[in-house]
């Protein structure tokens, strides 16, 4: 969906998942278990701070999801990623969201983190507290 808003287009987002549960009540201190994180991009988003969004279904509706991490976390979603991958996004993940040549899932334990206001809506980052192993 596009929209006009001031003579600026720009795309429609879908719900953000970190503010709904915020909104729904969920507290900062309980940990988020996210089994299906797909990693489509890795963004630099500060100095050691990189990130990375997809979508997800919640009660029956896509929502976007924003997850946060540092470098230590980093290091083992790229030693999680497969031989074919590796490569590329060690040389890709610097800048702004660029694609990894496949997408990689990876589960992981985040928490919320603060509310943020971006161009067109608020969002929830999800911060990563942990990379789990991947059952064989």
């Amino acid at each position: 969906m596009r929209i006009v808003v001031d003579q600026e287009e720009y795309m429609a987002f879908n719900p953000d998942y970190g503010l709904r549960l915020k909104r729904d009540g969920h507290s900062s201190s309980v940990p988020i278990y996210l089994h299906g994180c797909t990693f489509y991009n890795i963004a630099v988003i500060g100095r050691n701070q990189y990130s990375t969004m997809f979508s997800m279904p919640y009660l029956g509706k896509e929502h976007a999801v924003s997850l946060d991490f540092g470098p230590e976390h980093l290091q083992e979603i790229l030693a999680r990623a497969t031989i074919k991958t590796r490569p590329s996004v060690s040389v890709t993940w610097v800048g702004d969201f660029s694609p990894m040549a496949k997408q990689e899932v990876c589960p992981v334990v985040a928490r919320l983190g603060q509310e943020t206001r971006g161009q067109y809506e608020a969002f929830v980052p999800l911060i990563v507290e942990s990379v789990l192993e991947i059952a064989p």
